[in-house]
């Protein structure tokens, strides 16, 4: 009898992968290697044991309250602003390709309250980010991406914009550091 037969696999996932290996450095698309190639993502099932394994993943609900929205107070600056100029300033791109035909060279989406937390930016701007806050018509704050990448709301990023958009985006993850840290410390009093 095959472990298969023996245990009904409960959830389906994806391997997501850069299609740099492709030729297009551009976008992230899901497949299922090496099987298939084809445009459509492929998913699988794995076990209950390798699923407890792989939880909890970082969603970006951990980044909610952090707005002074949350609290009901107004937004700085208030909403209407993102809404006029949303689309002018982040979606228009001066260069690449499609630009002279008016295409965008990149994807614009919306994250999702509840989906796996990707990999936070050194430069989280409208020309250089594509990710749109879950419920807000802007791109996340600095303290936001500084949630996802797991720093406490009392961490103090020193410097300008871009330099705490890049302390962040370099950063390991304290919870990582944390892990490989005890890790270090576990294989060394085993020695």
């Amino acid at each position: 009898m095959v472990r298969s037969e023996l245990v009904e696999p409960v959830l389906d996932i994806f391997i997501r992968f850069s299609t740099e290996d492709f030729g297009n450095t551009r976008s992230l698309k899901s497949y299922l290697l090496p099987t298939s190639l084809s445009p459509t993502p492929l998913s699988f099932k794995i076990f209950p044991g390798l699923a407890r394994r792989l939880m909890p993943f970082k969603t970006y609900k951990g980044i909610q309250g952090v707005c002074p929205c949350a609290a009901g107070d107004e937004c700085e600056p208030p909403p209407d602003v993102y809404k006029r100029t949303l689309v002018p300033w982040t979606l228009a791109h001066k260069s690449g390709q499609g630009a002279a035909q008016g295409y965008l060279d990149k994807a614009y989406a919306r994250l999702d309250w509840d989906g796996c937390a990707g990999t936070v930016t050194t430069l989280p701007k409208p020309d250089k980010s594509a990710l749109l806050h879950p419920s807000l018509c802007r791109l996340l704050t600095v303290r936001e991406y500084a949630r996802v990448q797991g720093f406490p709301d009392n961490f103090v990023f020193v410097g300008s914009a871009n330099d705490k958009c890049m302390q962040v985006g370099n950063a390991v993850p304290p919870p990582l550091a944390a892990a490989i840290g005890q890790e270090i410390i576990r294989s060394l009093s085993f020695s």
